[in-house]
């Protein structure tokens, strides 16, 4: 089994820009598996972008939560780790892309600013 960023590499940024409620940015995956198998995600910082700013992040409060949609399933926030049945046989010799959807929660009354989270997405036996 193999999942790496379409394209190539093992990681990427998401850039929002100047953030906006309900902004999107999306990325595929690619998967390579001779078996069936599932795909889990989790955040380091339980779904939420926090700022850069040492002061900010030391203030704490300031955050912005967003939700993620993987394979074009439901949007859901990352506060715990979730896993999800992709593939119930093994991929193609092409590999199978998966689309992974970022989306921005409420971003009212926020400090501005950088604001950063790491996704980490695993690919495991099972489907």
């Amino acid at each position: 089994m193999r999942l790496t960023l379409a394209g190539g590499g093992r990681k990427t940024t998401l850039n929002f820009g100047q953030l906006a409620e309900g902004a999107v940015r999306s990325v595929n995956l690619q998967a390579y598996a001779n078996q069936g198998f599932r795909l889990s995600a989790s955040s380091e910082n339980g779904g939420r972008m926090l700022p850069l700013d040492p002061a900010a992040k030391g203030e704490g409060g300031w955050q912005i939560p967003y939700a993620v949609s993987i394979n074009r399933a439901p949007y859901y926030s990352l506060t715990k780790e979730i896993a999800t049945n992709i593939a119930a046989a093994a991929t193609t010799l092409q590999g199978m892309t998966i689309p992974v959807d970022v989306r921005i929660g409420s971003i009212a009354g926020q400090r501005a600013g950088l604001y950063r989270d790491v996704i980490t997405v695993k690919i495991e036996p099972g489907g």
